[in-house]
Order: C-alpha cells, then structure tokens, then sequence
C-alpha cells in the first residue's frame, strides 16, 4: 500500500534479530503490523497476534503478501525484544524527519488557520441563536435549572412557535 511505503522502508532498515532460517515473516511488516494493533487498541503480544489472525486476510490483499497464519505470541515477543533500541529509535527519527520535510506550507498553514476559525464562529453563532442568548440570560438571572426546564421553554416564544407535532418536551 502506497501510503505505508514511507514507513515500510525506514522500518527495513532496523536490524533483524533472528537468525537467517527463522525469518518466516518479513520484519518491516511484523512491526508495521504490530504498530497498527497497538493503535487500534491491543496491549499484549497476544493482542497483536489476535489483530493479525483477524485481520490477515485483508493484510495479506493490502500489502501483496501470503501469510497462512499469523506468527506465535512468542515469535512477536523475540522479535520485538531483540530489537536494538538504539537502532529503533534512530529510524523513527529518521521517519520523523521526512515526515517534517513533507509537511504543509506556511501559505496552507494560514489557510487551515482561518478556515478553522470561520468554522468556530460559525459554531458560536449557530448554537446561540435564536435560543441561546435567552437560554444563557436565563442561566444569569435564574440559575441553569431553570434554563433546562420545561417552564424556560413554555416562556420562550421561539419554542412555542416552532415545536413540531410529535415532540413533548415534559419528562413525564
């Protein structure tokens, strides 16, 4: 897969562990697969083998490759042990690094800024009007109890000419 290429080659300069007759599985895709379970939430070797085992077949058609079965709780943990830290982490930086060099422009970066911001004024004025300045008045001068209430509601024009068939809003 395309989008993993950049990773896939920083992670295949680490230095494999094992020895020349045990490497079954290829290193790069053993920790870009171990990375992915972990992300998506697994904490444990047996995690990661279990989000292998479930997710194979779908690897295996991604990344052009024939895995039969996913690698044993104990191989993860060899491979993932025997990893030089060093060595890991020089890579990761390394990746970091050109992660950096292709990041967005300053000209997109102040694009992003205003658009983000268009977007939080927006959101201001769409979510107190035309309810929500008498909701946030009624906070100050009642408490938000009463804010919450039916009774606010009941006293509230826009609310008594604008509710649609179907809705009560008691809580009885």
């Amino acid at each position: 897969m395309a989008i993993f290429s950049p990773l896939l080659e920083v992670l295949a300069e680490i230095p494999d562990p094992r020895r020349a007759e045990g490497k079954l599985y290829q290193l790069p895709y053993v920790l870009l697969f171990a990375i992915l379970a972990i992300v998506s939430g697994c904490n444990s070797y047996r995690g990661i083998i279990t989000f292998i085992d479930v997710h194979r077949h779908r690897l295996n058609a991604i990344f052009a490759l024939k895995w039969r079965r996913a690698p044993a709780h104990t191989a993860i943990r060899y491979i993932l042990q025997g990893l030089d830290p060093a060595a890991v982490e020089a890579v990761f930086r390394r990746h970091a690094a050109l992660l950096q060099a292709a990041r967005a422009t300053p000209a997109q970066g102040r694009i992003a800024f205003a658009f983000y911001n268009i977007g939080v004024i927006l959101w201001v004025v769409l979510t107190f009007s035309p309810l929500g300045w008498p909701q946030l008045e009624a906070v100050y001068e009642h408490g938000l109890a009463y804010a919450l209430s039916q009774a606010f509601y009941d006293t509230t024009l826009f609310w008594q000419w604008t509710r649609i068939v179907g809705i009560s809003f008691s809580r009885s």
